[in-house]
């Protein structure tokens, strides 16, 4: 069965016994492990608990089916539910979750951790309409739920905004949901104690020397200089950021450039896209330089390129570093050929 994305609250909070595959995707890799982790915790009482949840990368998966037949027919020390948390990977596993669609687990949920799949994925085909399943598209959020987001937020930390501040703020955030929440937890951390967020407080967090070495290397990414990749990555990793953090961040300005590219192409003006997506000032210059040298179709690809990088950096800790930065230097060269034809 499909489940709409704003009705997904809704649907988690009951119990549904009959479903025992749940399968997120979208464009929001925030939004899809946020709510993975909700229905991990749903359904087991310990996450922490190697007895109760299990995880698993697809590709391990693909080159070896029987791993989660054991695993999902496995009982617990205590008779407790279990979990098998899948990171979905580049290759099928539809020989596998065909098993379990036959031999349905007894008391064991399987979640499904994806990146945008089109509606004829093989994934999406089995699953959308089989009654034993759940599959909930995570795109990223729209200046409504990012509103909402802020206000629940600044309400649990005691913060209020005024009605101008906040979409401001609502204006620069929403791409990634894991990234807003970290972005307005830094926010209302820092303005704690002050009663109200205001527009100094977002200019000073969200303007910081990280966030700026950060943008400078995602755009050397975007602008195809792949000789200076490496350094400001490494720039990046000595300021503190984490490896995921870099490669969401990256994800998360490829989607805003390819629905940029995609209003351009029909004929929006750049400099109100450029407004109205948030970017800052300081950096409208270079955004402005890079983003006629892609097509929609190569920012599409490399969303592709990033949505696999942050699986394997996820799962993968000791080759975070590396992948990403090849990665990075797919991309560039992404621009190098675009600029040849």
């Amino acid at each position: 069965m499909i489940v709409k994305s704003d009705d997904f609250d809704r649907f988690i909070s009951r119990r549904h016994e009959n479903i025992f595959i749940f399968l997120f995707h979208g464009t929001d890799p925030g939004l899809i492990h946020e709510r993975a982790r909700a229905t991990v915790g749903r359904y087991i009482q310990d996450p922490n608990d190697a007895f109760q949840l299990v995880r698993f990368y697809g590709d391990d998966i693909a080159s070896q089916p029987g791993i989660l037949a054991d695993e999902a027919a496995t009982i617990g020390l205590f008779g407790d539910a279990r979990a098998i948390w899948i990171e979905v990977g580049t290759k099928s596993i539809m020989d596998a979750l065909e098993y379990q669609a036959q031999n349905p687990p007894a008391s064991c949920k399987i979640i499904l951790e994806a990146g945008n799949l089109k509606p004829t994925s093989p994934l999406r085909k089995r699953l959308d309409q089989a009654n034993f399943a759940a599959t909930v598209a995570c795109d990223s959020d729209g200046p409504a739920e990012v509103k909402r987001l802020v206000e629940t937020m600044l309400e649990t930390h005691g913060l209020t905004i005024a009605p101008d501040v906040k979409e401001h703020l609502a204006s620069i955030l929403g791409n990634d949901r894991m990234i807003t929440r970290s972005e307005l937890e830094k926010l209302c951390l820092y303005a704690l104690g002050q009663g109200s967020i205001t527009h100094r407080h977002i200019t000073d967090i969200m303007n910081d020397a990280a966030s700026t070495a950060l943008d400078e290397a995602i755009d050397t990414v975007f602008v195809g200089d792949r000789s200076r990749i490496e350094l400001l990555s490494d720039r990046v990793y000595r300021d503190g950021a984490d490896v995921s953090y870099i490669v969401s961040s990256a994800l998360t300005h490829a989607l805003r450039l390819h629905r940029m590219r995609l209003e351009l192409d029909r004929g929006a003006n750049l400099e109100t896209l450029m407004a109205r997506t948030g970017i800052f000032y300081a950096r409208k210059k270079i955004v402005q330089s890079y983003i006629g040298k892609w097509s929609a179709a190569r920012l599409q690809a490399a969303i592709e390129v990033l949505q696999v990088a942050m699986t394997h950096t996820r799962t993968q800790n000791n080759l975070s570093k590396s992948t990403t930065t090849r990665a990075f230097w797919k991309i560039a060269g992404m621009v190098q050929t675009s600029a040849k034809s």
